[in-house]
Formats: structure tokens, C-alpha cells, sequence
């Protein structure tokens, strides 16, 4: 029998000693499948049970004070279903199990018996990806796109010393940047530190994300864990900004630094009131 948590917690590990006691890769790919759509209908549900808590504290606190709760009401009433456009699901990129043989790189034989299998995760992009980066003068977009194609020749991450993760950046000469978008929501772009623009944002709706500082003193190796807004959160703010957020101390006596910038996208809503 197969531990569902286990299976969800640590699915790499799980699957390779599936792979091992014969259990059909094909089979192991429909498991990921399942499992990731399973953690994306938790996250929202969770997403909207914070919501729901959320909206029942403002009508509770309406109350109290005798306020009008109207307004409230206006807010999350869906007045007609063609104020709302359908939408459909996009996915960016597909992720497919490889299943390779294992190779002792001090005999240069596979281990076990001479089969030794394991999984390796391979994501293809669908769609081209874009990279937004924000910089001073002290670069040029010329010399910005060096550094990344020298990145990409090598192989970015931990699979580019296996041939994986190659990739060639070019300068999008159609963009124009987001002035013509006029909106006070913005789309964080990766994981924020919101309370270090606290003083402007105005509303924020997001999924936490847990991190740990990268850099400590070797002589205190513990780091605690900061609760941070996940990539895609959404904010109001009450000025116009091309980043928020901050970097802060976060370990014994102040030895580990986490970095919670992220560049913000305007975005408008529609069909939707502001309530």
C-alpha cells in the first residue's frame, strides 16, 4: 500500500522505488499527473476558504459598527454569468519521467546488478518564456543578454551537467513596457517580503511561501524560516511602483539575509467591480 502523504510530500524518492520494484513508468507519469493536479485544487481551495474567512470578517466588523454592508454585498455578487468571460486553462509547460540507469563514477559500471534505474523529471516550456528584469545604468540590455546566453550555452540549473537546461535570450523589440496600463492592482513577479512596503500597499491577496536565508556564519548553521508572499500574489498599492518589498535579517544574531524583492506588473480587471 501506497502512503498518499509520503507520495505527495516526496514524490521523486517514492517513485524511484516504484521504478525499482518493477512498477511500469507510464504508470508513474499518470501518478504525477494526478498528484499535481491534486496540490493545485488544494491550493485553491485554500486560496478561497481565505477569502470566504476573509470577506465574513469585514461583514462581521460592518456590523458592529453599523455600517452600510451594501457595498460589501455588490462586492462578490456575480450579477449576470455574461459579465464574466470564460476562461481556459493554460499550461506553460508539460513535465514528463525519463527513466535513466544509474552510472558509479569512480568504475564507470551501472550499480546493482547492472540495472540500477532512477526518474529524472524532464519540462519542456509550450509557450515561449519571458523574462522580466529590472536594472540601472550600470548595464546595458546588450551586455544583460551576454550574461544570460553565456548562462544558457552552459546549462542553467541542476540538470546542466547532464546536458539539460540549455537556452538562448533575446531582446523583445515589440515591448513597450506597462505605462499604457492603467490599474492600481499589480502582479508580483516572485516571492515578496510585503510588510517592507507596508506603507503602500493597500489590499494584498496571495499563497505563503516558506524560505530560509542563503547565507549564515558556518559556526551557526541554524536559519529560521520566514513566511513570504508567494510568486503571483496581488496587490493594491496606493502609488504607482515598478517593485516592492525588502530584504531582511532573519537568523541567529542576525547572521542570515533573505532577499524579498519582486518587480510588479499592472494588470486590469474586468467584468469585475473593485468591492
Amino acid at each position: 500500500m501506497i502512503d498518499l502523504k509520503l507520495l505527495q510530500k516526496n514524490f521523486d524518492d517514492v517513485s524511484r522505488k516504484l521504478m525499482r520494484k518493477g512498477v511500469d513508468a507510464e504508470l508513474i507519469e499518470k501518478l504525477r499527473t494526478l498528484n499535481e493536479e491534486l496540490k493545485k485544487a488544494k491550493v485553491s481551495f485554500e486560496t478561497l476558504q481565505a477569502l470566504q474567512n476573509s470577506m465574513s470578517k469585514e461583514f462581521g466588523q460592518y456590523k458592529r459598527e453599523g455600517k452600510d454592508i451594501s457595498e460589501l454585498k455588490n462586492g462578490i455578487k456575480i450579477r449576470n454569468k455574461k459579465d464574466f468571460e470564460p476562461y481556459k486553462k493554460l499550461d506553460f509547460y508539460k513535465s514528463e519521467i525519463r527513466v535513466r540507469n544509474a552510472l558509479n563514477r569512480v568504475t564507470f559500471a551501472t550499480g546493482g546488478d547492472g540495472f540500477d534505474p532512477f526518474s529524472l523529471e524532464e519540462i519542456t516550456f509550450i509557450y515561449q518564456p519571458v523574462i522580466y528584469i529590472m536594472f540601472d545604468n550600470t548595464f546595458t540590455k546588450e551586455q544583460i543578454i551576454d550574461r544570460l546566453n553565456r548562462i544558457g550555452k552552459v546549462g542553467f540549473g541542476k540538470k546542466g551537467s547532464i546536458g539539460k537546461g540549455h537556452f538562448r535570450a533575446e531582446i523583445d523589440t515589440e515591448f513597450r513596457g506597462f505605462d499604457e496600463v492603467k490599474s492600481d492592482y499589480y502582479l508580483t513577479l516572485s516571492p515578496t517580503i510585503l510588510h517592507k512596503s507596508k506603507g503602500l500597499i493597500e489590499k494584498a491577496y496571495y499563497n505563503t511561501f516558506n524560505r530560509f536565508g542563503k547565507y549564515h556564519s558556518t559556526s551557526t548553521p541554524f536559519k529560521k524560516p520566514l513566511l513570504m508572499a508567494d510568486s503571483g500574489a496581488v496587490v493594491k498599492l496606493k502609488s504607482q511602483k515598478q517593485y516592492i518589498g525588502g530584504a531582511i535579517e532573519n537568523g541567529i544574531n542576525g547572521q542570515s539575509l533573505v532577499q524579498g524583492y519582486s518587480i510588479v506588473v499592472p494588470f486590469e480587471f474586468k467584468g469585475v467591480s473593485d468591492g
